[in-house]
C-alpha cells in the first residue's frame, strides 16, 4: 500500500497541482454524517455476539473505548481476539467464563467465544490479561460479568 501511495502521489497528485487532473465535485446529496458516539454505548453487552464484540472493541479503541462490569468496578477492554468456534454447543451462557489459566481469558458470548488480551482495572494502568490473571482468582464456569 505504501508503494501504491507513492506512486499516486507521483502521477495523480503532480498532475492535479499541475492543473492537468479536473477536480470531482462531490453531490451534496450523497453526503451522509454518523452519529456521534454516546459514552452509554462503551458497555459491552456479552450477549452480543463474538464477532460484533470485536469489532465495536476495534472500532472504539481510540475512543470513547469500551468496558464491563466486572466486580462492581468498570474494566475496559482494550483488546481482544475472535476464537475459532468447533465446539458444538447449543446454549452459549453470555458472560461466563469458558476457560482461564496464567495465559488466557475467554469468555462465552451469544454464539462463540472471545478472548481478553489486554484491559484495564478501574483506576490502574493497562495492562494484558496474564497481569490481571495475576491478581485474580477465576475458575471455568464462573460468570465474568
Amino acid at each position: 500500500m505504501a508503494k501504491m501511495g507513492c506512486d499516486l502521489l507521483l502521477n495523480e497528485f503532480v498532475e492535479y497541482l499541475r492543473g492537468q487532473r479536473p477536480l470531482t465535485v462531490q453531490d451534496e446529496s450523497q453526503v451522509t454524517v454518523a452519529k456521534k458516539i454516546e459514552k452509554e454505548e462503551s458497555l459491552l453487552n456479552l450477549s452480543s455476539s463474538a464477532l460484533q464484540l470485536h469489532n465495536k472493541i476495534r472500532a472504539f479503541s481510540m475512543g470513547p473505548g469500551t468496558y464491563v462490569v466486572f466486580q462492581g468496578k468498570r474494566l475496559k477492554i482494550h483488546r481482544t481476539a475472535l476464537m475459532r468456534n468447533d465446539i458444538q454447543k447449543t446454549v452459549w451462557h453470555p458472560g461466563r467464563i469458558f476457560k482461564v489459566n496464567d495465559q488466557e481469558l475467554i469468555l462465552e458470548t451469544a454464539d462463540g467465544l472471545l478472548s481478553l488480551l489486554e484491559v484495564q482495572p478501574e483506576s490502574k494502568a493497562k495492562q494484558t490479561i496474564q497481569e490481571f490473571l495475576k491478581q485474580m482468582k477465576l475458575h471455568a464456569g464462573d460468570d465474568f460479568v
